[in-house]
């Protein structure tokens, strides 16, 4: 299941492509990516949130890891 359908994009390729970029169109399209936003469930990746731990991880353990 995909809340982004062929409609959407048909619309966006319509705002961009045949030059219809008219405010109202924009703003249609810009109301439907925020509602999406606002009402599906987000993940949050905090990988690189400590950096320092990610450089270490990154230069002492994978090639370590992946030679073994």
């Amino acid at each position: 299941m995909n809340f982004y359908t062929k409609d959407h994009d048909s619309f966006r390729n319509e705002i961009l492509i045949n030059n219809s970029f008219r405010e109202d169109n924009l703003q249609k399209y810009v109301n439907f990516i925020n509602a999406a936003i606002k009402e599906l469930p987000s993940v949050y990746h905090y990988s690189w949130f400590d950096i320092k731990r990610k450089i270490y991880n990154y230069r002492d353990f994978w090639s370590k890891f992946h030679a073994s």
